[in-house]
């Protein structure tokens, strides 16, 4: 099994979900989410990279998941508990939110919240909730995938959401902001988060 990547940035595929990180000439190619490839996007070709794999092996196919904080790794496992979550699907329901709002929908049971996750309908969410709840209270994840204030992440956030954008969107925007600038004040996470939201 192979728990984490250090190489070079050889690819990104943003469209598809993957990168191949050059480990010493040999090619990996990793399953990443949306909000992983936007950060990823923005270092130069062949840059180092570091990345914490979850390896998935299914019959005779193994394919290899990264993230870009250690404890993604731990959360996609969590999801994975869940009957009717495959590895895509619990990345789409990572690229929801920051982690901290991942896991209070958790705790409040919060199923709607996972219903904008590209295959997760109501019943699904209702499992996901009732399921991990439980186990969301116990579990040794720190919640928040950027490593950043999880208080501050989620001002931001929920600022940008009283001025009507998606908690997915808002959420994705304040983490990259965050990635770009870890010592930013609340109003500049707002700022920078602001020039990657859609303006109606």
């Amino acid at each position: 099994m192979i728990g984490k990547l250090r190489g070079l940035l050889d690819e990104l595929n943003v469209q598809e979900g993957y990168a191949i990180i050059d480990v010493g000439g040999v090619g990996y190619i990793v399953r990443v989410s949306q909000s992983a490839s936007e950060t990823l996007q923005q270092k130069p070709a062949k840059t180092p990279v570091e990345l914490f794999i979850h390896t998935h092996v299914r019959e005779s196919q193994m394919e290899l998941y990264g993230f870009l904080q250690e404890n993604g790794v731990a959360l996609h496992q969590m999801l994975l508990k869940v009957q009717g979550v495959g590895s895509r699907i619990a990345l789409a329901i990572a690229d929801l939110a920051p982690m901290d709002q991942l896991m209070q929908a958790i705790e409040h049971g919060d199923a709607a919240f996972f219903t904008a996750a590209p295959g997760v309908g109501k019943r699904l969410a209702v499992r996901l909730v009732s399921e991990l709840k439980d186990a969301t209270l116990a579990s040794p994840i720190t919640i928040d995938a950027t490593g950043a204030k999880p208080s501050l992440v989620q001002d931001a956030t929920s600022a940008l959401s009283n001025l009507g954008f998606s908690a997915r969107d808002a959420g994705m925007a304040v983490g990259k902001a965050f990635a770009s600038n870890p010592q930013a004040s609340l109003e500049d996470l707002i700022t920078a988060a602001l020039k990657d939201l859609p303006q109606s």
